[in-house]
């Protein structure tokens, strides 16, 4: 499972967010499917009281962190809500 640190520059933009929920990690780990095509994604923090939501999004090439809307599927037999970033790729996090 792909793994990155968050930069500096990264954490204090996390850090720096109004209403924000609990401390930004500095180590965070893909939360897509093993063997997804494109960026890795690990979700990093929830801000404006929990309507943001910012991910970090990595390469080989280095992390970002970025707002990104949730993912709207919703699992009809379980209720339950897929909590991965809109348009990610793979499976749902209800399907793992």
């Amino acid at each position: 499972m792909a793994a990155t640190t968050v930069s500096h520059r990264e954490f204090t933009t996390l850090l720096g967010l109004r209403h924000r929920v609990g401390l930004p990690p500095r180590d965070v780990r893909c939360e897509l499917a093993t063997g997804h095509e494109g960026s890795h994604m690990a979700f990093a923090l929830a801000a404006a009281g929990g309507d943001e939501w910012w991910w970090a999004r990595w390469t080989t090439g280095g992390c970002e962190v970025v707002p990104l809307d949730p993912c709207d599927t919703v699992c009809p037999a379980e209720h339950d809500d897929c909590l991965l970033p809109a348009g990610h790729a793979g499976p749902h996090s209800f399907q793992f």
